[in-house]
């Protein structure tokens, strides 16, 4: 990641030096190799280069359009050649991704990013239109914000640099309201005046407002249908092993994250196979495996050592089984300007840091996407809508007989469930279909209910088919999560070879069936990558989730549980109810079923408010939220600004939703 700052003074006057320096020293943490600055009056923009292509080491950015535009580029192009071609000049091969997108926004302007490729974010400024375009790739992975007010626009890939300005900061209850649930939208930060560039949006900002606007989302109309299954099989092959070449492209050693799943040996082998034939343009592909001997349900050595011995050379591996059970916690040396900054004290990351280190690693292949695209949460519900919304009635009823086989559920259950799929959330369930956490305050709840509950959904009959529907749902989740990743220090690229546009597209435009298969979960993977991985892997039971880890956490760390359950920082803001919750953890701590996912969520909300707290000087939390809304100033803060929470507006009921419609 090559991150980016820039800060327009609509009046003209001249940044802050040592503010500047403050910038400068935050972005070259990010990317260390160099910094450029490009000053004129009113204007200031910084770019920190963190070089991981060839052709990036040849950059000089901000790029200056013929039209004068400024350009700045954070991202890996991956339809260069395709770009070049379409462009009246002729671009020579090697020529940096950045000045092929500065030519082609020359040439096109904004109607140029549906034809960007890749994992990306960018921004144009334009001084003879007055204005400032931002835009992110389709999912969002290259992070990008902007805070916008009457008098000036300041933007950047790092968060902690926005925040340095000399400005009030206030938090958003929306935004930690959804933590407890899930994740915000890709959207949000957790500072009310701090917003991100959207996934697949661009943001113009023009007379010191900010207009938003996609450019590009999948086409619910466009199907593909073959006659047989080896054709789809055939076309997965291809679009997936596109999207493993193109995040091969690197002029360091790849390192990929290798469990014993399918999705990371699948990677692998891909990678394995480029390799070998000469089709990627990497120095060397390392594995990273992490294991836990001591338990065995998370003992994933039997089936990434099947991987490392296909490869003929074993991949560094970490032993997880030592590593301290742990409750999230922030350091208190440095600033977490986001609830996921929470600090890794097992061990394991500085293991990590220390073989990416040796092996000269500045980038990483994630198996992150692959259950939600390609059916490894497997449900029939999606395929049995379909079939309802074209009036396949007997197909419907074969169907839903054996998903009942399958998962061993009376059929009549299932087809209602599938009708039920189609009705508004709140006809279903009744009023009280939202049940939050137990511990959750019903006012702070039912305030915020729109952030808490945003993947309550119903399908819409008129429109795509509701298996699109539901990939488009799936997609929402992926970006909300990788909205909320934090930028590792030292700096490392993470690449996802699941998220590449062209395989959502085709995936999308499938028949659900080849997808998923009654008795076949990722049926068209396990065909598709037969020969190519293992049978062993291939063949192997699901995945489970492993709790067991964080039960023994609540059980061990109990004297700071209780502690912190009887001075609760959520609490005194009115979105937890103490007293509930200590009942519910001393429920875990008994061995009891709790929801140890919302427990840990809370747990993170809490000790990040503490964090900030600290960081910030903060006085006591003597107030709350609602109604009776109080500033609080801070004696010592980021950059001098003072520091208040935001309370959010009301949100329309699910029922209030659907009347409108």
């Amino acid at each position: 990641m090559s991150p980016q700052w820039g800060s327009w003074n609509f009046s003209g006057e001249p940044g802050n030096p040592a503010h500047l320096e403050q910038v400068i020293e935050r972005l070259y943490s990010l990317g260390p190799d160099r910094v450029r600055r490009v000053s004129s009056p009113g204007l200031d923009i910084l770019h920190s280069a963190f070089c991981t292509t060839r052709e990036s080491h040849l950059e000089e950015q901000p790029y200056v359009g013929a039209s004068g535009a400024l350009v700045l580029w954070d991202g890996r192009l991956d339809n260069s050649a395709e770009l070049r071609r379409a462009l009246p000049g002729q671009l020579p091969h090697g020529t940096p991704d950045g000045q092929i997108v500065a030519a082609a926004l020359d040439c096109r302007g904004i109607d140029a990013l549906p034809q960007i490729l890749g994992d990306w974010a960018l921004s144009v400024y334009q001084p003879a239109k007055c204005e400032l375009i931002l835009a992110k790739d389709f999912v969002g992975i290259r992070p990008l914000y902007y805070r916008l007010t009457s008098a000036s626009v300041t933007w950047s890939s790092s968060l902690e640099a926005l925040l340095l300005e000399n400005a009030r900061i206030s938090l958003s209850e929306q935004y930690l309201a959804a933590w407890f649930t899930h994740f915000p939208t890709p959207d949000q930060t957790p500072y009310h005046e701090i917003q991100a560039v959207p996934p697949g949006s661009f943001v113009r900002i023009v007379n010191g407002r900010a207009l938003i606007r996609t450019y590009w989302t999948f086409d619910g109309v466009k199907n593909i249908h073959y006659k047989r299954d080896e054709e789809y099989e055939e076309h997965f092959r291809q679009v997936f092993r596109e999207s493993v070449r193109r995040r091969l492209r690197s002029s360091h050693p790849v390192v990929a994250e290798l469990s014993g799943g399918m999705d990371s040996s699948s990677i692998v082998c891909m990678a394995d196979d480029l390799i070998s034939s000469g089709m990627a343009d990497v120095p060397r592909l390392d594995t990273l495996s992490r294991f836990d001997p001591s338990d065995s349900d998370w003992d994933e050595q039997p089936y990434f050592s099947i991987i490392e011995q296909k490869r003929g050379r074993p991949g560094y591996r970490i032993d997880v089984s030592r590593r301290t059970r742990s409750l999230p916690e922030y350091l208190p040396e440095e600033f977490a300007a986001t609830p996921s900054a929470v600090s890794d004290s097992s061990g394991a990351s500085t293991q990590m840091l220390e073989f990416l280190r040796g092996g000269g690693n500045r980038v990483i292949l994630s198996g992150i996407g692959g259950d939600e695209l390609l059916g490894g949460v497997a449900t029939p519900i999606p395929e049995l809508a379909d079939l309802l919304v074209r009036f396949r009635f007997s197909s419907f009823v074969r169907q839903a007989a054996a998903w009942s086989l399958t998962w061993k559920r009376p059929m009549l259950g299932m087809a209602l469930e599938a009708i039920e799929a189609f009705l508004p959330l709140w006809a279903v369930g009744g009023e009280n279909y939202r049940k939050p956490p137990e511990w959750i305050e019903p006012g702070f709840a039912k305030r915020n209910s729109a952030a808490m509950f945003a993947f309550d959904h119903n399908f819409r009959i008129l429109g795509p088919l509701p298996s699109f529907q539901s990939n488009l749902v799936a997609l929402d989740s992926l970006r909300r999560q990788l909205a909320s990743v934090t930028p590792m220090n030292p700096p490392l690229e993470v690449r996802y070879p699941y998220l590449d546009r062209d395989l959502w597209t085709f995936v999308c435009a499938i028949p659900c069936q080849q997808v998923l298969r009654p008795r076949q979960r990722r049926s068209l993977m396990r065909r598709a990558m037969t020969g190519i991985v293992p049978a062993e892997i291939l063949g192997r039971p699901n995945k489970g989730f492993v709790a067991r880890g964080r039960m023994l956490a609540l059980a061990m760390h109990w004297p700071i549980l209780d502690e912190l359950s009887q001075n609760m920082t959520t609490a005194t803001l009115g979105m937890v109810d103490a007293r509930i919750f200590r009942k519910v953890l001393e429920r875990a701590r008994s061995g009891q079923p709790v929801p140890l996912v919302a427990i840990y969520r809370t747990l993170t909300v809490e000790g990040w408010l503490r964090h900030l707290t600290k960081q910030l000087k903060l006085p006591s939390w003597s107030y709350g939220f609602p109604d009776q809304f109080r500033s609080c100033r801070a004696s010592r803060n980021i950059g001098n600004s003072p520091f208040q929470l935001h309370a959010s507006s009301s949100q329309p009921t699910a029922k209030e939703r659907w009347e409108r419609r």
